[in-house]
């Protein structure tokens, strides 16, 4: 049985992931926790373990804290992926194939980072009063 601040944990990683509308693979491979983990985590299987918890809160650009949240704020939208990458089951087991998977994983993170950037320029600005 989870402890109180596990099941909320829990809770919210459930409601984070629904948000951006992810499946579990999706929102594992993402934010680069083992499948299998997440689901545990999010079946009440497991506990989050404090390393993975801070792995997943960079990935939806939240804070740990909120987490331990009841009704924590939702992630912001424009911290949704926008291209996810895998590689097919068992395939990052080759050194070759991980190496090469982690370099696309990169080059996908720069190029979001990038397009939100231009996204953010073509934004209208709001006028102080």
């Amino acid at each position: 049985m989870l402890s109180e601040d596990d099941e909320r944990i829990r809770l919210n990683l459930i409601r984070y992931r629904e948000h951006w509308e992810l499946t579990q693979l999706d929102a594992a491979q993402a934010a680069e926790i083992p499948y299998y983990n997440w689901i545990r985590y999010e079946s009440g299987h497991n506990g989050v373990p404090r390393e993975s918890l801070k792995r997943i809160s960079d990935f939806f650009g939240v804070t740990i804290d909120s987490f331990y949240q009841q009704e924590p704020p939702l992630p912001a939208a424009k911290n949704r992926p926008v291209i996810l990458f895998r590689a097919v089951k068992g395939a990052d087991e080759d050194p070759k194939v991980r190496e090469f998977v982690e370099k696309i994983h990169a080059e996908i993170r720069e190029f979001e980072d990038e397009l939100r950037a231009a996204k953010a320029q073509l934004a209208p600005r709001r006028r102080r009063k």
